[in-house]
């Protein structure tokens, strides 16, 4: 249950749950009660309060995300050429042509091109740089570039 909110984020309390998912770093999805999107954050901070309740700080990294598959072009040697799923992150590009997105633990890789599909148009993802590399995802900076399709 969200106890306050900002612009960067939310405090929240959530109770003790088996297996405690909890941890910092974890990517979480977020959705604000009068919301009709899914956000995506990063757990920042953590406090217990009791046996059953911990406090929580998430980072707010966007407030809707959209699901998609990269797909390599031309793999370097050892590379899989399998598709990766991912996380749009930016709702368009920055001024500077750059998205965000949140892939799989160790999918980034410096030298990665991607071909992805965003509202039925193809892509190129060229990587820039990782920005974050948490336990179970990577975050990282791609710049945008239209993509003929062979």
């Amino acid at each position: 249950m969200a106890t306050d909110e900002s612009p960067g984020g939310y405090g929240a309390t959530i109770r003790h749950l088996r297996g405690d998912w909890v941890k910092l770093g974890a990517l979480v999805g977020l959705k604000p009660e009068d919301g009709r999107y899914w956000g995506v954050g990063v757990v920042r901070r953590i406090s217990r309060d009791n046996e059953t309740d911990h406090r929580v700080g998430v980072q707010l990294l966007a407030q809707s995300a959209l699901p998609i598959e990269l797909k390599p072009i031309e793999p370097g040697p050892g590379e899989s050429a399998d598709a990766r799923r991912a996380l749009l992150l930016s709702a368009r590009p920055s001024e500077s042509g750059e998205i965000d997105v949140a892939l799989e633990v160790g999918a980034f890789s410096s030298r990665g091109r991607f071909a992805v599909q965003i509202n039925d148009k193809p892509y190129m993802l060229v990587a820039t740089h990782l920005l974050e590399a948490g336990d179970d995802f990577d975050l990282a900076r791609f710049r945008v570039r239209k993509y003929e399709l062979m």
